[in-house]
């Protein structure tokens, strides 16, 4: 019916106008020369041999041309070359409709091409024998910045260093142009059809007319019809649809949304229906909906994957663990999962993964993430050396992705006399059947208790994999050996989960553990529950939270591993008017076999000046100490309140400081003022210490 044809043309046009290219567009504006910026040439990722397919892909995409992947050239792949031949990849160019220029070219033509927008394919040695094709997208007088399909986008190297590489493979390149010339009459907006009957259509003549007015882009005439046709067809659900197009073209978002999801329920089969609720579901903000609608036909398809902002990081390592498959359709689950798994590359601060429409029902999948350098500037380093020695006597040092996998390898020193610790510790991004994170760790430590308790040395080597299942769960396993100078050698298994309901403001964490002794003592377990409320989930929005847990461990756990109270936001069980440590030593009252815990806080913003901002809270902390490190069975309440300031920065890569004072209102009248290091949501899962 010709109802459906200019909303099909509302739909188009939301695909066009998001679209990255069309097919032929020009790009000799002549302005790159002059700002010496990167072409920004769609990156492909290879698979084996294929870097001269990745390479096709990468030019024709930077054209226009769209579902063209390095997969499909394998054809051309001389496994007893080890790739792509040179003239067989200037041949089948040239076979697909493109002009080629191809041979020995000099430094001059490659940097007057990329100069007037025209991206150069070069081969370039990589080894003795080895040969690699990337995509220039930059050259300058100093640099040159290239495409490498097998290991990431926008490769930066000296001119000397890639004159060396390309002169050992002869200096070969590839310039490639459009043989036709684009039509400047650009795409009409609208297409007339032969008008039908009016019989064909239902509501008559309301609709037809109104279908008229809306293909000439009379909308405000069409929205008109069919309201009169509302009243006087209330029982056709086509109309519903009708009007949905009017207003989505009329930007009238909202009651786009409002009828097209009416209609899609009233007519589940209508495919144009769930286009047009898509559709409006994006323009209206919601990605993960727009997607559930689209799923119901079938779309969209993953049509590219782009990253943007790590150099360092492999972008091979980061698609694989974001799993989004190019040429696969983008479901809500994997859309939310991929969010979730490049957030939790370790040596990435920010990140954002959105898509954008395009044509043809797919889509493309944009990823950007801020990477840390290898190791932080040294005033920066030095200044937070001094800020966690001042406010807990420890230092740390980390350094980012030396494997180019975004992993951190970090030490840690702790001089504090109660709990003195030495730790280095590896995070790496891997996968063991879904993608995750493995943690290594080897420590030495001891605890000190206050009423003359012995002192507990412990040596511990862990090994632990932190993954996400599904986009609100999230798990964590491992196994530890440990060395206790008073209880003997424990192998200890690890488990636990965590659910993040409601964008994060809502979650539920769980831990298990159980020691199975090697020398001879008692096995014993322990378990911890947590519970988060937070409302809204922006850190620096006014914000209402409450928490509440319990820990429990066997009577035959070493003490130094007995739930502890007190302290900061920062520690296991927050109790601000008592600090964890007083005298140098961790107070046995405070650590019971089972304690219950929680608290309640009300956080506001008060000023907030280039991007510094300052905030003020009161809050309520409690905890039941049961079976308490003194030799007391009785349980003994803690109610501290008070109140405190929150000094950070607008950027989420800075952490928030809060300072607090306390008063104990029951048990003892204790003050105290504590410190801690704040980031935003999600409360991760923790591992036990």
């Amino acid at each position: 019916m010709r109802t459906g044809r200019w909303l099909v043309l509302g739909l188009s046009v939301l695909c066009t106008s998001c679209a990255t290219g069309t097919l032929f567009t020009a790009r000799t504006s002549g302005t790159h020369a002059a700002d010496s910026v990167a072409l920004p040439v769609p990156y492909v990722a290879q698979s084996e041999l294929l870097c001269g397919g990745a390479a096709i892909a990468m030019i024709e995409r930077w054209w226009g041309r769209r579902g063209v992947y390095a997969e499909q050239f394998a054809y051309l792949v001389d496994r007893a070359q080890g790739g792509i031949r040179t003239t067989d990849l200037a041949h089948v160019m040239r076979e697909r409709g493109w002009g080629v220029q191809a041979g020995r070219t000099s430094a001059a033509l490659v940097e007057r091409s990329v100069s007037d927008s025209v991206p150069v394919v070069a081969l370039i040695r990589v080894g003795e024998n080895r040969y690699h094709y990337v995509v220039v997208v930059e050259w300058s007088a100093t640099r040159v910045i290239y495409h490498d399909p097998a290991a990431s986008p926008s490769v930066e190297v000296t001119l000397a260093e890639f004159m060396r590489r390309w002169a050992g493979a002869n200096e070969w390149a590839m310039l490639v142009r459009p043989t036709t010339v684009p039509s400047t009459a650009g795409t009409p907006t609208a297409t007339r059809r032969p008008a039908l009957p009016i019989d064909s259509l239902p509501c008559r003549p309301w609709l037809d007319q109104a279908v008229d007015a809306a293909s000439l882009d009379r909308l405000d005439e069409a929205d008109r019809l069919l309201a009169t046709a509302v009243l006087q067809c209330a029982n056709e659900p086509l109309v519903l649809r009708e009007q949905a197009g009017v207003r989505f073209r009329q930007k009238r978002i909202a009651d786009a949304l409002r009828l097209a999801t009416e209609y899609s329920a009233r007519v589940p089969s209508d495919s144009l229906g769930w286009q047009l609720l898509a559709s409006s579901r994006f323009l209206a903000g919601d990605a993960v909906g727009a997607l559930r609608a689209w799923n119901v036909i079938g779309r969209p398809v993953v049509d590219l994957l782009r990253i943007d902002g790590p150099k360092r990081i492999r972008y091979t390592a980061l698609s694989k663990g974001m799993t989004v498959k190019v040429g696969s359709v983008l479901s809500p689950t994997t859309f939310s999962l991929a969010k979730r798994r490049l957030a939790d590359f370790p040596s990435l601060v920010t990140t954002r993964v959105a898509y954008t429409p395009v044509a043809g029902g797919a889509v493309e999948v944009q990823a950007t993430a801020v990477e840390r350098p290898v190791l932080e500037p040294p005033r920066r380093l030095l200044i937070g050396a001094a800020v966690t020695a001042l406010f807990r006597r420890e230092v740390w040092l980390a350094v980012h992705s030396p494997l180019r996998l975004g992993d951190v390898w970090t030490g840690q020193w702790r001089w504090q006399s109660a709990d003195p610790r030495v730790a280095v510790r590896v995070d790496i991004p891997t996968r063991i059947g879904v993608p995750g994170t493995v943690m290594l760790e080897r420590s030495w430590e001891a605890y000190r208790f206050s009423a003359g308790l012995p002192v507990e040395r412990r040596s511990v080597s862990t090994i632990g994999l932190s993954a996400w299942a599904r986009p609100d769960l999230e798990q964590r396993a491992g196994v530890r050996f440990e060395r206790w100078s008073t209880t003997g050698d424990f192998l200890t298994l690890t488990a636990g989960g965590a659910v993040h309901k409601a964008d994060d403001r809502v979650s539920l964490r769980v831990s298990v553990e159980h020691a199975i002794p090697l020398t001879g003592n008692t096995a014993f377990s322990r378990a911890s529950v947590r519970g988060a409320w937070a409302l809204p989930v922006d850190h620096w929005s006014n914000t209402w939270s409450m928490r509440v847990g319990a820990d429990a461990i066997g009577a035959a756990a070493p003490r130094g591993l007995w739930p502890l109270a007190g302290g900061g936001l920062a520690r296991d069980i927050p109790l601000r008017a008592h600090p964890r440590i007083i005298d140098n030593r961790l107070p046995s009252e405070l650590a019971g076999r089972r304690i219950i815990h929680g608290g309640f806080a009300g956080d506001r913003p008060v000023s907030t000046r280039r991007g510094v901002t300052l905030g003020v809270g009161a809050f309520l902390d409690g905890a039941s100490v049961m079976a308490s490190g003194n030799g007391l069975d009785a349980a003994r309440l803690y109610l501290d309140a008070g109140a405190g300031v929150r000094l950070g920065t607008t950027s989420a890569r800075f952490p928030s400081v809060r300072v607090d004072l306390a008063r104990g209102l029951v048990t003892d009248r204790r003050w105290g003022l504590s410190a801690a290091f704040l980031r935003p949501l999600p409360v991760r899962l923790s591992t036990l210490r």
